[in-house]
């Protein structure tokens, strides 16, 4: 065993001529973060999956809010005016009148 831990710190020190690298608490820091970068339940890359989660969610949350705010004011003019909101929406109209509706054409005349 010893042995190979020799031939081992011979080789690294091919690479890395400088000792002071090697000791024991650079290995062991570098260990524990190769650990809890990849092998950790609390590994990095899920920490990142998980904020781009809470991310995406955070704006759909304020895209619902927008949405409940139209819909609170649709119900306000429901309230208010349901005759209005029904020729408009609905195209309900009484027996005795003609409807015409207009559709708004995106195209631009050239």
């Amino acid at each position: 065993m010893h042995e190979i831990w020799s031939q081992l710190k011979s080789q690294v020190s091919n690479i890395i001529p400088e000792k002071n690298l090697l000791n024991r608490y650079v290995i062991t820091g570098v260990a524990f973060f190769v650990w809890m970068i990849f092998f950790d339940k609390n590994k990095w890359i899920n920490q990142f999956q998980l904020s781009q989660s809470i991310h995406r969610l955070e704006k759909e949350k304020e895209n619902l809010k927008k949405q409940i705010v139209e819909a609170q004011k649709d119900k306000m003019d429901l309230d208010q005016n349901k005759e209005k909101y029904a020729r408009e929406k609905y195209y309900m109209h009484k027996e005795n009148e003609d409807l015409f509706i207009f559709e708004e054409s995106l195209k631009t005349k050239q």
